[in-house]
Order: C-alpha cells, then sequence, then structure tokens
C-alpha cells in the first residue's frame, strides 16, 4: 500500500512538472492605425469669407498645413503633418485676427480644433487606430470656416439685442 501512494505521488509530481505549451502571442510588425480614406470633404467658405482670410497670413499657412493631412496615407505621414499644424495652430492663435473674426465663437470653434489635434497626436504616440480622431479634427475644422460663415452672414445687431432701457 505505501507503495502504492509513492507511486502515485511521483507520478503526480511528474504529470505537475510537465512542461505546459506556451501561448503563441502574435505580433504584428506594422501596425495600421490610420485610413486616410474615411476622411470628410473640405468645408468651402463663402467668396465674401474667402476674401477676407486670403489677406489673413497665419490662417493661410494654417489650412496649407493642413490640407497636407488629406494627402497623408500612412502613420508617420499623418505624425509629422499633426505636429506641424499643432505648430501652426498655435501661431494662428496668437496672430491678429480679422476684426469681423476677432469674436469668441470664432476663437472657441479654433480651441476645440486644437483639442482633437492634440487628441490624433495622443492616438499617434500611443499606436491605437488614429481614424476616428481625424475624423473629429476634420469635422472641428469644417465647423470653424462654417463659423466664419455665420459670423459674416449674421445681420442681427448684438449690441441692440443686448442694450437695457
Amino acid at each position: 500500500m505505501r507503495k502504492m501512494k509513492v507511486f502515485f505521488i511521483v507520478l503526480l509530481s511528474l504529470w505537475a512538472c510537465k512542461e505546459k505549451p506556451k501561448e503563441v502571442v502574435e505580433e504584428k510588425t506594422e501596425i495600421d492605425f490610420f485610413d486616410y480614406r474615411k476622411m470628410p470633404k473640405k468645408h468651402q467658405v463663402t467668396s465674401k469669407v474667402d476674401s477676407l482670410l486670403v489677406s489673413w497670413k497665419e490662417f493661410q499657412m494654417f489650412t496649407s498645413s493642413l490640407g497636407v493631412l488629406y494627402k497623408a496615407t500612412t502613420a508617420e505621414d499623418l505624425a509629422l503633418a499633426v505636429d506641424d499644424v499643432l505648430e501652426k495652430e498655435a501661431e494662428l492663435y496668437k496672430s491678429e485676427y480679422p476684426e469681423a473674426f476677432d469674436k469668441s465663437q470664432v476663437k472657441s470653434r479654433q480651441r476645440v480644433l486644437r483639442t482633437y489635434l492634440l487628441k490624433v497626436k495622443a492616438d499617434i504616440a500611443n499606436k491605437m487606430d488614429a481614424t476616428p480622431a481625424v475624423v473629429e479634427m476634420l469635422q472641428a475644422n469644417n465647423e470653424l470656416h462654417q463659423q466664419f460663415d455665420i459670423v459674416l452672414g449674421n445681420v442681427l445687431n448684438s449690441e441692440l439685442i443686448l442694450e437695457d432701457e
């Protein structure tokens, strides 16, 4: 009986020490985290707005940098373009706005755009799918352009509305 117990203990210990198969973890060598085909189309501003924006040098530089995003096809291209756009956005924020666009509505849309730019940069740094953030950022840019149209198209005199009698 005692020999049988020893035999089972040895058998169990051999079974417990048996080398377990290692889990096979496949690593992607190339991470695909940007799909350039899902980008929204650019919003076209009215000719009245365009005539004011043409003379705004910092905005023109920002727009040309943003145009590179539409041409980016790889994550590396996108990362370089986002860094450049962030620099141009900082210069734009410090620049002198045309009188018609020197309003909190325009500046707040620009800050939202910067937030989404930073979100794209974070997604790239964390090697996450940056496509949704890029789409949101480009939509924020379109909303900034729409705000230009709204500001110039607004015919209400805000001073009359806010005036107390």
